[in-house]
């Protein structure tokens, strides 16, 4: 994209840099942090690990990384669902969450002191749900449109330990998609988060 600095009508063509090194039956769990993807539920990692695509070196590091909790064990390999947090400072991802199929727990990988935390599952056990992460917050919209709510401070582990899934409103289906990620800013902005 060079210098592009604005919006135009030229259409951009994607690149194919290489192929991933994955089979074709994978089913990708992806998140982003620090510029790079993170890869979770390969085929061969461990569990509490992740494959790293490397954004702008278009390149995969050779191994895994590990993740551990601080009891030494690990997320699952599984699949689930991922969402990145944002910075205060507006900087680059620190911290996603994954939330395994089955609900049972989220997790939240820092990619900077290349741990994990384990923090309370999702109230409603909903495998087609779909989550958004801020500065201080997780939101879960479940299939049916009702809005669950985790709050979450970066660097304080023993208040997110403590923290519990609270239900927000329901049925927002009749207000849009678009709503969610607005409501959830201006959410954030009323509770001098951002």
């Amino acid at each position: 994209m060079g210098l592009l600095k604005a919006a135009n009508s030229t259409a951009l063509s994607w690149v194919n840099t290489e192929a991933a090194p994955y089979p074709s039956g994978y089913v990708p769990v992806m998140a982003l942090a620090q510029n790079h993807i993170h890869f979770l539920d390969v085929p061969g990692v461990p569990a509490g690990s992740a494959d790293i695509f490397v954004i702008h070196y278009s390149y995969f590091q050779p191994q895994a990384q590990a993740y551990p909790l601080p009891n030494g064990s690990a997320f699952p390999a599984t699949f689930g669902q991922t969402a990145s947090f944002f910075q205060q400072n507006n900087t680059v991802q620190q911290e996603f969450a994954f939330v395994p199929q089955d609900s049972s727990a989220t997790y939240v990988i820092n990619v900077e002191t290349n741990t994990t935390q384990a923090l309370a599952g999702p109230t409603v056990q909903d495998s087609k749900a779909t989550y958004f992460a801020g500065v201080t917050s997780l939101l879960q919209l479940t299939s049916n449109g009702v809005v669950y709510f985790l709050p979450y401070t970066e660097g304080d582990d023993s208040t997110n330990a403590a923290a519990t899934w609270s239900r927000l409103f329901c049925h927002v289906h009749c207000l849009g998609a678009w709503f969610i990620p607005l409501w959830f800013i201006w959410f954030e902005r009323c509770h001098g988060y951002v």
